[in-house]
């Protein structure tokens, strides 16, 4: 039996990862993941791959752990593991995995759909893409050193498959990016309360004395303006150290994390006075601890997942003079909120990509697709309001009572649905969900839409369900019934407040 060398250990991008012939093991610390503890293994076993495949798959591992990171590696192995669980079906275990044509790649993503996770059910969609993702990068970077037979031929084939098998996938990254940023409102309420909470901490290093509202927390400030103003990612917060600060007539931090590039970014002349006091407080909890890490309280090092529930007590402790209505806020959002920003404000992809620091131009342009979407949204959305409010006002005024104010024909349909009154209801029709009725339709497709006043929430429930969708219309007639349909509801929505106020509903 052949005898395994002995495992070379190796630190790549933040993790250890042990290699001999046979097993390699990634030593993964939890700290990557948010929060602080003990350091956990992934196991790669060669053994479960083919034999004649086993050195090309090591050697496409190794240069993805060269080029793009540890875990990047790991998820290549684990998404080539599934290719060949895929072809010894068919009976072709000893195929070369970067030879399959795009029907077999589609074939293999339709396999994908019905395969299990562990414990946890079907394998998701985003895990499903991100094997091809992680794949395809290693194709590339062979493709480019021109190693292991694999060629630029072999790399557009696996594209053209992903393009059509995950559309979908690329879509949902764009409308979940537009959900996480901030709006403007939301961003200023968010620096006013933190450099509010900042003067209160200079006030009590000043008195000694702990304001009424409570302790200061300097750790929740320094993260927040870390994320949302220096585009520092969470990942990198939770592995910064002091010796990573350089302090000069500027101050600078070292960004480093696992598999992401590392560099020096400098800090603005508001945000180096909070790291320098951050280091100042922190100073007897790292002797203690015996550690260099920059976040840290007087019991434990904080790990993003910690600082998160840190700012989301900031956010209620201000919320009367402050208002940010986002419960489920993340430091994470601070990227996405300044990517959706600098999109509004130049077209210039190249500089955004090198202010937000990514890799490949195509991250960044998630969020100029976002914000075209949003933009056409905006202006198509403006641009039938008025002409919606003229046909509510002519056409259908919005009703107090609807069967005192409606038409008559309407109103013998409300008389003959005694639950017209439900909660639930936008019209005239029964519902057991929001923006859901026995028609199976939306009310801007409703001929019986009747813009009541108590119904009000449901139409913007509505409203923002139409423009929701323009995420995934496939062409631009789809984009454009949906917008229609959006702004003949916000039409809808500006009579009623304006009935509202008339009748001293609101103000």
């Amino acid at each position: 039996m052949k005898k395994s060398r002995k495992p070379k250990i190796t630190c790549v991008k933040g993790y250890v990862v042990e290699t001999d012939d046979l097993t390699w093991v990634f030593h993964i610390p939890s700290n990557s993941r948010g929060s602080a503890g003990e350091v956990s293994k992934q196991f790669i076993y060669w053994t479960d791959f083919p034999t004649t495949q086993q050195s090309k798959i090591m050697g496409m591992a190794q240069l993805m752990m060269e080029e793009k990171g540890a875990d990047n590696a790991l998820v290549f192995v684990y998404g080539v593991r599934w290719v060949y669980r895929y072809l010894a079906e068919g009976g072709r275990q000893d195929f070369d995995f970067n030879k399959l044509t795009e029907t077999e790649w589609g074939g293999f993503a339709k396999w994908l759909e019905e395969q299990n996770a562990n414990n946890s059910g079907k394998l998701k969609l985003t895990t499903r893409r991100g094997y091809f993702v992680h794949i395809k990068s290693a194709i590339k970077t062979a493709a480019f050193l021109d190693k292991f037979g694999v060629t630029y031929e072999d790399l557009e084939t696996i594209e053209a498959a992903m393009r059509r098998r995950f559309r979908d996938a690329n879509l949902l990254a764009m409308y979940r990016a537009s959900k996480r940023a901030l709006n403007e409102d939301e961003t200023l309420n968010l620096l006013e309360m933190i450099n509010e909470e900042w003067n209160a901490w200079r006030e009590f290093k000043a008195t000694g004395k702990i304001p009424l509202e409570g302790m200061p927390d300097l750790l929740a400030i320094a993260a927040t303006i870390l994320c949302f103003e220096e585009t520092v990612r969470p990942e990198e917060l939770n592995v910064m150290e002091v010796k990573h600060i350089r302090i000069g007539e500027a101050v600078e931090i070292l960004l480093c994390a696992p598999n992401k590039a590392e560099g020096y970014i400098e800090v603005s002349k508001e945000t180096a006075p909070i790291l320098k006091e951050l280091i100042e407080y922190g100073s007897e909890a790292r002797r203690t601890h015996g550690t260099e890490r920059l976040f840290i309280d007087d019991e434990n090092v904080l790990g993003s997942n910690q600082l998160n529930k840190r700012l989301r007590k900031l956010l209620e402790k201000y919320w009367s003079k402050y208002p940010v209505d986002r419960p489920g806020i993340r430091l994470s959002d601070g990227r996405k909120t300044l990517g959706a920003y600098l999109a509004s404000t130049t077209n210039d992809e190249e500089v955004v990509r090198l202010i937000l620091r990514h890799a490949d131009v195509g991250t960044t342009k998630i969020y100029y697709v976002r914000q075209g979407k949003a933009q056409l949204s905006r202006n198509i959305r403006n641009a039938l309001k008025e002409y919606a409010l003229r046909f509510s006002r002519a056409y259908n005024p919005a009703v107090v009572d609807p069967i005192a104010d409606s038409p008559p024909e309407i109103a013998e349909v409300l008389k003959r649905n005694p639950d017209h009154t439900n909660i639930y209801g936008a019209c005239t029709e029964d519902k057991e969900v929001e923006g859901d009725c026995e028609k199976g339709i939306h009310c801007g497709d409703c001929p019986l839409l009747i813009p009541m006043v108590s119904k009000l929430k449901n139409f913007e429930i509505e409203r923002d369900l139409y423009l929701s969708k323009v995420a995934t219309a496939e062409n631009d007639r789809d984009i454009e019934h949906l917008l229609a349909h959006a702004g003949m509801l916000e039409g809808h929505i500006l009579n009623i407040k304006r009935k509202m106020k008339l009748a001293g509903v609101i103000a």
